[in-house]
């Protein structure tokens, strides 16, 4: 029972049933059609034939030439009669000699009738397509009543439907047996791959699931799997690497300040209070990335008016004594949604980084254009290595790795400020200059 409600429930049979049920209906519908086009193929057909024979007909009586009696053919498959103005036959074929006209239609001059009708005194069962055209002749008038058999219609489209009948049952057993095998063969790798990843533990993410040679959906999830795994495995090793670096970096500010308290005098407490200061901005640093890789930054959301963010900062860097002037006379208004002491952070960073690597100038720009506000922090220092680009966003990295500590910050400036970007909706990246490096905040704008 177990193995038969897994049967009616798998995958490969839903596919099987679908498939036949769709190609049965297809194939019922287009043999239908194709029944209904040669029916109606062959009575044009039959329609051309006896237009034919009224156009000969017409050409007599045209000229003159009047027939006493008309011929057809011997299977009786057309009947011709030939009707005065006083509705009398004045010639017919031999099949319906003395047979009463067979048709009502009388069309005005110039005009061709074509009808069907069964009931046609000839000694055939199928019905006819009867023409009616009147001729007008210098003193006369004549109708024509010409009837073509559609004896040979009903029997070619009866056989044809008789083999559809029979061909398309047959057809789409075989499309159900061939899709049972096919999906069969197809679905077999998805229980390696599951039983693959069933066995696969937290420890054990270098394995990997097997990839079909086929180029199919089923491999294209095993290499999706493996991506996955991939992810995790690098997400778990980056979480190793930023404790151990988590744990040096704290290492540094601890030692010193040990050192600094066996030392007596204001100097040594300067700098045991410049250490406390810079260990506890990097605590704040590695609580906001903690937070964010745990989906946990804070979700309040109010307008902010970045404009007045970017002015503070100036301000501030320019009373602790910035080694760099900040010149902040293209920041115009700009205000998005997002999270204001989070923007703070970000654009902080910024600030305090190209302060940091600028010769003697940083030039900070903001504007909203297109439905975003873009702040524009570049410097005038050495700018940032080609090399470099593509790590500089990574959780402590440097540009320069031989800077002293005291001087490049831990490496996390930048990364926590991509971090938030990215958290509002927006983007941070690096853009090409000649000289410096310039960063561009992308957020979107509140209206």
């Amino acid at each position: 029972m177990t193995r038969l409600r897994a049967a009616i429930g798998s995958m490969r049979l839903r596919a099987t049933l679908a498939a036949t049920a769709i190609v049965f209906l297809a194939l019922a519908v287009a043999a239908f059609a194709l029944v209904v086009l040669v029916r109606d193929s062959l009575t044009d057909n039959v329609d051309t034939s006896i237009r034919v024979r009224a156009d000969d007909i017409e050409s007599l009586l045209r000229r003159g030439a009047f027939p006493d009696s008309l011929a057809v053919a011997d299977d009786e498959a057309s009947v011709i009669q030939i009707l005065d103005s006083d509705d009398r036959i004045v010639a017919a074929s031999e099949n319906v000699a003395g047979a009463p006209p067979i048709s009502v239609l009388r069309p005005p001059p110039g005009e061709t009738v074509v009808v069907r009708a069964t009931d046609v005194p000839v000694d055939l069962n199928e019905g006819f397509r009867v023409l009616a055209r009147t001729v007008e002749t210098p003193g006369q008038s004549f109708t024509m009543l010409i009837a073509g058999s559609l004896d040979d219609v009903h029997e070619t489209t009866d056989a044809l439907r008789g083999i559809l009948q029979v061909g398309v049952p047959l057809l789409s057993i075989v499309v159900a047996g061939g899709t049972w095998v096919v999906v069969g063969r197809a679905l077999a790798p998805v229980e390696s791959i599951r039983r693959e990843v069933a066995s696969i533990g937290g420890q054990q993410l270098d394995r990997r699931v097997p990839v079909p040679r086929s180029r199919d959906e089923i491999a294209r999830l095993a290499e999706t799997m493996n991506e996955m795994l991939g992810r995790l495995q690098d997400a778990y090793q980056r979480q190793e690497r930023f404790v151990a670096d988590a744990a040096h970096e704290l290492r540094s500010p601890l030692a010193s300040l040990r050192v600094q308290l066996e030392v007596d005098g204001d100097e040594g407490t300067r700098h045991l209070l410049d250490e406390v200061i810079r260990m506890q901005r990097l605590v704040d640093d590695l609580l906001i990335l903690a937070r964010s890789d745990a989906g946990q930054l804070a979700t309040q959301s109010s307008s902010v008016d970045l404009d007045d963010i970017v002015l503070g900062e100036a301000v501030r860097l320019r009373e602790i004594g910035s080694r760099a002037a900040v010149d902040t006379s293209a920041v115009s208004a700009g205000q998005v949604r997002g999270n204001a002491e989070q923007l703070l952070r970000v654009v902080r960073n910024l600030l305090e980084n190209a302060v940091r690597h600028a010769a003697a100038r940083v030039v900070v720009t903001l504007r909203e254009a297109d439905g975003e506000v873009v702040l524009t922090v570049q410097d005038d220092g050495p700018g940032v290595p080609p090399a470099e680009r593509s790590r500089i966003f990574e959780r402590f990295a440097r540009a320069d790795s031989a800077r002293a500590r005291g001087s490049g910050g831990a490496g996390l400036g930048l990364a926590i400020a991509r971090t938030i970007a990215e958290s509002h909706g927006g983007t941070l990246g690096l853009a090409d200059t000649d000289g410096g490096a310039s960063f561009v905040l992308r957020l979107p704008a509140a209206n």
